[in-house]
């Protein structure tokens, strides 16, 4: 083997761990109920290292495997693609190379999740995020006489999707330092997928 497939191999098993990451983050947001998804760390991560096919092949994969046990977790695996196809495309261009680029990253894909999600909230949960956290803010909203369905979504989703998208990638950049410090990834993150 060479060392290209070397790296390749050691690129997706990675991003192997970065799904189960996904998923557990995924499984503290159940079991604390927390105002967050938690489900996107190993996306960024894999698009912050690796690049956004790599990013979005985790998100991808994360939701296909949640949709086992929920249905409609595999309806959003193509917008946890679209994050991690984002969050590469931000990393290549060299926004993610410091904190502030990286948090504005996490900004750009909150904006970008609000606006891929509320369709389909719309479609399947009445406008309901699936998380009582934002679904209570669009309870709030609807005692408040606000009748946009659209907007109350919105609202519910950004008040979780932009923080949550902005500590995910926060955390990766962090286990970014931390790897490329201990030389766990297999490459400089700066030269991926060029």
């Amino acid at each position: 083997m060479t060392t290209e497939h070397i790296n390749i191999v050691k690129k997706l098993i990675l991003t192997a761990a970065c799904v189960i990451m996904n998923i557990g983050g995924d499984a503290l947001t159940d079991i604390f109920e927390l105002p967050f998804w938690l489900d996107t760390i190993g996306t960024a991560l894999a698009a912050c290292a690796f690049g956004p096919v790599y990013g979005g092949a985790a998100g991808l994969i994360t939701n296909l495997i949640l949709g086992i046990s929920d249905s409609l977790s595999a309806v959003y695996a193509v917008i946890n693609a679209g994050i991690g196809i984002v969050i590469g495309i931000c990393a290549r261009k060299g926004i993610c190379g410091d904190l502030f680029g990286t948090l504005f990253t996490g900004v750009i894909a909150g904006f970008f999740t609000v606006i891929c999600a509320v369709p389909i909230n719309c479609i399947f949960y009445g406008g309901y995020i699936g998380n009582k956290w934002g679904d209570a803010l669009f309870e709030l909203l609807s005692s408040c006489q606000i009748n946009s369905v659209i907007f109350k979504s919105a609202c519910a989703q950004a008040l979780l999707d932009i923080p949550d998208k902005v500590i995910s990638i926060f955390i990766a950049y962090l286990l970014i330092k931390l790897f490329t410090k201990a030389k766990i990834l297999p490459i400089n993150t700066a030269e991926s997928e060029k």
